[in-house]
């Protein structure tokens, strides 16, 4: 068991993790479950730093949710707790999700507030 550096080294890590585990089956012995699990670890290392996924941007994940909860623009209104006008405007990239609308979304809907921030977003506010 080595280091993943290389997309070859991917390719035959990817390669035993199907040779350990084929679907629906399990695992013959401890071993194979322990070495299976080393082999998740290192490969999510690896494509992290390879393919790395970048957070959604507010927006996208307040649409997220309000597909999630079923909600229409009318029902967002209501958990973001201003005019439909401003959710227009949210929704249509023309204002930032102010720090009140962001309390409402945590609070109503458990949206996660730092994606909402979208500290990754250098013109979120």
């Amino acid at each position: 068991m080595r280091p993943i550096r290389t997309k070859k080294d991917h390719k035959a890590a990817l390669k035993r993790l199907q040779e350990l585990w084929p679907e629906g089956q399990k695992f013959d012995s401890e071993e194979e479950a322990d070495e299976f699990e080393v082999l998740t670890i290192l490969i999510d290392a690896y494509e992290s730093k390879t393919d790395p996924i970048e957070p959604p941007s507010p927006i996208d994940a307040l649409r997220f949710e309000m597909e999630t909860h079923g909600l229409s623009n009318t029902g967002l209104v209501e958990k973001m707790g201003v005019s439909p006008a401003r959710a227009g405007e949210v929704l249509a990239g023309k204002r930032n999700l102010s720090i009140n609308i962001i309390r409402h979304l945590v609070s109503n809907l458990g949206m996660d507030a730092a994606v909402l921030i979208g500290a990754h977003n250098s013109d979120a506010a």
